[in-house]
């Protein structure tokens, strides 16, 4: 499912208000976001099918008045039975439309509390003997900045907790220490005015009131300080898999050739 910024601002908002030891919304976490999703998409279903009755009627309504001689059909009742599907109609697609908005906003806050409690694992070093899939970058298709390596080591120094322990200095060291070790350092030799970067990026939004970096995993285009386009400044990237770039150049005026020619 595709979100649009307002939709992931707000679910990262409440995410950064929770004093939970892992990430959650509204003090729901991962596991029980799902289970509500899933309650109401139940819900919505029945909807579903209580328009699919209300449409078999409908037609059966019609098959009916369409047989019976114009000398005995019942106009009046008819005329109810059409009523009461109109106003049975109303309701179940009112109901489904205000479930779709309370399914839609479970989703955003799902992906951003997932993706947070899972990111966490790739880009921390916090099990010894362990190190990150991501962090280790075994196939060299990260890369990152000098701003996104300070950024980085920020979030390090904000995040107080991880998942399953404290992350202690020794961990935030180590972590640091790969980063700088496996993930490629991108330095763009030309002058530029602006460059601008499409591709998949590990984005870092801030940390919780419980000590818990927000991480998203998003496709998206940001400058080479890891400042994304449509979010606000305080996403930032800090890590990418690079796929197209833009590069602006300021424009150089040709001088105009000063060579003579004389008459021969």
């Amino acid at each position: 499912m595709d979100f649009n910024g307002n939709e992931l601002v707000d679910a990262v908002n409440k995410v950064l208000t929770s004093t939970s030891r892992i990430p959650a919304w509204n003090t729901w976490t991962q596991w029980e976001l799902e289970s509500r999703r899933r309650k109401l998409s139940d819900d919505r279903a029945a909807q579903y099918n209580a328009l699919q009755v209300l449409n078999a009627v409908r037609r059966a309504v019609k098959r009916t008045n369409y047989k019976v001689p114009p000398r005995i059909k019942s106009e009046h009742i008819s005329k109810e039975l059409y009523k009461l599907d109109e106003k049975e109609r109303r309701v179940a697609k009112a109901f489904i439309n205000e479930l779709n908005g309370k399914i839609r906003q479970l989703s955003v806050a799902y992906t951003v509390v997932a993706s947070s409690y899972l990111l966490a694992d790739e880009v921390f070093y916090r099990v010894e003997g362990h190190e990150p899939t991501m962090l280790r970058n075994a196939h060299g298709r990260w890369y990152r900045t000098e701003s996104m390596r300070n950024v980085y080591a920020e979030m390090l120094k904000n995040s107080t907790m991880s998942l399953h322990e404290t992350l202690v200095e020794s961990r935030r060291t180590a972590s640091l220490v790969m980063y700088d070790k496996y993930i490629n350092k991108f330095e763009p030799q030309e002058d530029f005015e602006s460059y601008k970067i499409t591709g998949k990026a590990i984005v870092y939004a801030g940390t919780t009131a419980g000590g818990c970096p927000v991480l998203l995993s998003l496709n998206c285009t940001f400058d080479i300080n890891g400042v994304i386009d449509g979010l606000p400044a305080g996403y930032r990237v800090i890590m990418f898999k690079p796929r197209t770039a833009t590069i602006t150049k300021k424009w150089v005026r040709r001088k105009k050739s000063e060579d003579k020619f004389e008459e021969g």
